[in-house]
């Protein structure tokens, strides 16, 4: 009996152990399946707020740390000022961590729909920037092509901010611009994972974000992701904590085929709506390409 109980204690020991080693297996091949971070955030143009404490020295530490907390390799940047520019380079650039990308627009001003770029993981490889509107040079589409260093996989990431709903015909005009210039890039990089950030004023279910989905193709992260870790409304206001009940994004990344969604996240910590009046959004994605 007592040899019974050992055989037994002893197949209980190699199956616990089994399921051990496959469990942590999957958490590899699960962690290997991320490829990519890429956030999309608006920071807040300190001219565009008479909010107290909005001043970007009194921001940028916010800022700052929860880029380095969460470490995105892309980061689509909207309203970036110039003094945000020189605020980024001294807290992000110096360090050689994070560099710009599209960082001036056709007049050789600093971009406000810019990206930042993690150094250590990826490779700058292409950058250029599209106006939408022949009126101003602060409403573009930027796109960068980007390479990753470990292993060579290319991606397309774009960037763009249309002009609030309330200007009716001006956020009409840029987003029937931007959708026909994004399906130009979709087809340029048909085989190519590509992701769209922006600050994109257009709410979810709405007319227009249903539109831009359907004559695009592509489709939003927050819906796709395997795991939706927190679901805010991404636009409160300066200061002001998210509106409970209201999970509805102005803020929005999409991504075509190529690019599953793993994980989709919208940030509410370090202080972030002291940060700028939106909140930061983020997917961790897996990149599909033909060599995989």
């Amino acid at each position: 009996m007592k040899q019974k109980r050992n055989f037994i204690r002893f197949f209980a020991i190699i199956i616990a152990t089994a399921m051990l080693i496959m469990a942590l297996g999957a958490c590899k091949q699960e962690e290997q399946t991320v490829d990519i971070r890429v956030m999309s955030y608006n920071i807040l143009h300190p001219d565009w707020t008479t909010a107290a404490n909005s001043e970007v020295e009194d921001r940028i530490k916010l800022v700052r740390d929860i880029i380095l907390d969460y470490t995105p390799d892309v980061i689509g940047l909207q309203e970036t000022a110039s003094v945000w520019h020189t605020a980024l380079e001294i807290a992000l650039c110096d360090s050689n961590t994070y560099k710009f990308a599209c960082k001036l627009n056709k007049t050789e001003k600093p971009n406000m729909t810019t990206f930042l770029y993690n150094t250590k993981t990826l490779k700058l490889v292409d950058e250029y920037v599209i106006d939408i509107d022949e009126h101003s040079d602060i409403r573009v589409v930027s796109v960068a092509v980007f390479e990753k260093l470990s292993d060579g996989t290319r991606f397309v990431v774009t960037n763009t901010h249309p002009a609030p709903p309330g200007q009716a015909e001006d956020y009409k005009r840029h987003m029937t611009y931007i959708t026909s210039v994004l399906k130009y890039e979709l087809q340029k990089y048909k085989d190519l994972p590509l992701i769209m950030t922006g600050d994109f004023n257009t709410v979810e279910q709405s007319e227009y974000y249903e539109n831009f989905m359907k004559d695009t193709g592509v489709k939003d992260a927050k819906y796709e992701a395997k795991t939706l870790v927190r679901e805010y409304n991404t636009f409160s206001g300066f200061n002001k904590p998210p509106k409970e009940g209201n999970t509805s994004c102005l803020d929005h990344i999409f991504v075509n085929e190529n690019a599953s969604v793993q994980l989709f996240d919208v940030i509410i910590d370090h202080d972030a709506q002291k940060a700028s009046d939106h909140l930061p959004i983020y997917a961790d994605i897996m990149l599909n390409t033909g060599d995989r």
